[in-house]
């Protein structure tokens, strides 16, 4: 009877973390570049409404900006755009909420596909049989 602990060899089973980090490195930087590139695409695009709005402003005459003063809202007016607002609240909050549990679960599922693992009985099996 030999000693599994006492060889020099990794274990046959030991899953390559390398390759795990690598990955996640690569999409969290994937995933951080994309976020960059969005917001400079959408502060360009802002940057040129407001460059038209301004040049279509000095074309039109007896225009003067400092005069200009928001309209006002009605109660009722008030009232529809505050349900509206706490609705997209509660809509995002929703959106959100499926999409960290549809990650979380695809993510779980994934790791258990990649561990060979299909319950939490088995995942402590493996941790214990690989000396995590």
């Amino acid at each position: 009877m030999t000693d599994v602990t006492s060889s020099t060899e990794p274990p046959a089973n030991k899953i390559p973390t390398k390759t795990l980090l690598t990955t996640a490195v690569g999409v969290f930087g994937a995933s951080f570049m994309g976020a960059i590139w969005y917001t400079k695409r959408k502060q360009s695009r802002e940057m040129a409404q407001a460059m038209a709005e301004a040049t279509a402003a000095e074309s039109v005459p007896n225009s003067n900006a400092a005069s200009w003063k928001p309209p006002k809202m009605s109660p009722a007016e008030y009232a529809a755009a505050k349900r509206d607002a706490t609705f997209f609240a509660f809509k995002t909050l929703g959106y959100g909420t499926l999409l960290a549990f549809g990650s979380f679960g695809l993510m779980a599922t994934a790791v258990g596909y990649w561990l060979d693992v299909r319950n939490v009985s088995d995942l402590i099996q493996f941790i214990l049989r690989t000396n995590w």
